[in-house]
């Protein structure tokens, strides 16, 4: 068990039991006045005052038990199992328990995860900021520290700080091309395998780029980490899509963990969502809006809009790169039908498998039949298993009813529907790309790595 007194931290005796008195005591209370303002007590089970088990009293009546003479109750709170309660003036002035006593069951450590950072363009560059602004937060709730030691891009370099890098200082610096020169342990040149291979880091973050032809070079990213004993997470569609079986192959015989979830929707949890809350519900195929910047173009059309002017729209508000082929075209959302029908139903998909069809053919009428109809074209990803257990995917635009539970999404927002046999269609809805929402993702997979290694490594927090 531990104590904090104005914010320093106390550990008691590994029994688990301490004497309030004796503890106060212990910490320097001189001539009956208390040195310590506030005591917080936390990590226990069970806890008693006066012979009261405070875990089973009413919330009314905890403050009483501890409250001062001066009945000032106001600095009393109880969370879960932290207990915390204003200490004021002498000892003769508090109305203290004859006793406190806390057992604790398990003890809790600190973990703090060292990570490299593969890609520093939009995505790790926010996971970046993140770190900066929320470490303290993630260690309250989530029960560790990430620690960045190695970052490699192909723009500034490469560097290696095996006791850490300042996130709030990479991110904030203007670095010039080749700037990770400058600091301590970089170089000029982007090195991603010897980062990757040599880097003290538990966990290797892969944010480049996607190759839809054969993943590289993000497939030798993570090969290189799984082999090496380090966990991956990757919001790179690449690899996923085409290397999947093999790096989740390779993750298990090395025991560590291959992590994707942002590979698909960016934040939104599709794929941890129907495997872990729909297990069971028997999924028979799924069918998604699974690109944003053609459900927009779509929808600028349906205003009157043409494509080619739609595009540019989009390009402008970044939604779209500067060559759009790959997001109107349909590449993008069959990378994303081949992972979740691979991930979700067990097929062994790739990319050639799934035929594919993009939105650049529609025109102005085929959009305004749509409309007259009450129905709306929609780029649709999907997948069904078949009656023989085969399965098969597409990607085609598809005029959907209004009534459909995907022809109501609207702009950059992605969606899946998946069809199971005991809950009908289950619909997930939820951003499909940004800076911030994607970082999440690789959070997501940072957390399921967490629960999943049992906290391991563990290093005891500074």
């Amino acid at each position: 068990m531990t104590a904090i007194l104005d914010g320093e931290a106390v550990v008691l005796d590994d029994r688990g039991r301490s004497d309030f008195n004796a503890l106060l005591k212990a910490l320097g209370g001189r001539g009956g006045k208390r040195r310590s303002e506030e005591v917080i007590l936390y990590d226990f089970d069970l806890l008693y005052v006066d012979g009261h088990d405070l875990l089973k009293m009413e919330l009314s009546s905890r403050p009483h038990l501890l409250s001062p003479a001066t009945n000032d109750t106001k600095r009393i709170s109880f969370e879960q199992n932290a207990l915390s309660f204003g200490l004021n003036g002498a000892f003769r002035q508090c109305r203290l328990p004859l006793s406190i006593s806390a057992f604790k069951h398990r003890r809790t450590t600190m973990t703090v995860y060292n990570i490299a950072l593969i890609g520093f363009g939009g995505v790790n560059r926010a996971l970046a900021e993140l770190i900066a602004s929320k470490n303290s937060l993630w260690e309250r709730d989530l029960g560790f520290r990430l620690n960045i030691i190695a970052v490699s891009d192909l723009y500034l370099g490469s560097v290696i700080s095996p006791n850490g890098l300042d996130a709030k200082i990479l991110v904030e610096s203007k670095f010039a091309k080749g700037g990770f020169g400058q600091l301590s342990g970089g170089s000029a040149e982007a090195d991603n395998e010897a980062v990757i291979k040599n880097a003290p880091a538990d966990i290797i973050v892969e944010a480049t780029f996607t190759n839809p032809k054969d993943g590289e070079p993000a497939v030798s990213h993570c090969r290189w980490a799984l082999e090496g004993g380090k966990h991956i997470v990757t919001t790179n569609k690449g690899p996923v899509a085409i290397a999947g079986r093999e790096l989740k192959a390779l993750a298990k015989k090395n025991r560590v963990r291959f992590e994707y979830e942002g590979s698909v929707m960016s934040g939104t949890p599709v794929i941890r969502m129907a495997e872990k809350t729909l297990a069971g519900a028997e999924l028979k195929g799924f069918e998604g809006i699974l690109n944003g910047t053609s459900n927009f173009v779509l929808g600028r059309m349906e205003t009157g809009m043409d494509f080619s002017s739609a595009v540019k729209e989009a390009q402008e508000l970044g939604y779209a790169e500067a060559d759009p082929t790959a997001d109107v075209e349909g590449f993008d959302v069959r990378l994303k039908v081949v992972i979740l029908a691979n991930e979700l139903l067990g097929a062994n998909l790739r990319p050639d498998d799934v035929p594919r069809k993009g939105i650049s053919g529609l025109t102005a009428s085929d959009i305004d039949a749509a409309t007259k109809a009450g129905s709306r074209w929609k780029l649709i990803g999907s997948a069904i298993r078949q009656a023989d257990g085969s399965v098969t995917g597409s990607v085609e635009p598809k005029r959907l009813p209004l009534e459909h539970p995907l022809a109501a999404v609207s702009g950059a927002t992605n969606a899946v529907s998946l069809n199971t046999e005991l809950l009908g269609s289950v619909t997930v809805t939820g951003p499909g790309a940004g800076r911030i929402e994607t970082a999440y993702a690789l959070l997501s997979d940072i957390v399921a790595i967490h629960n999943a290694s049992g906290a391991s490594p563990k290093k005891e927090a500074a």
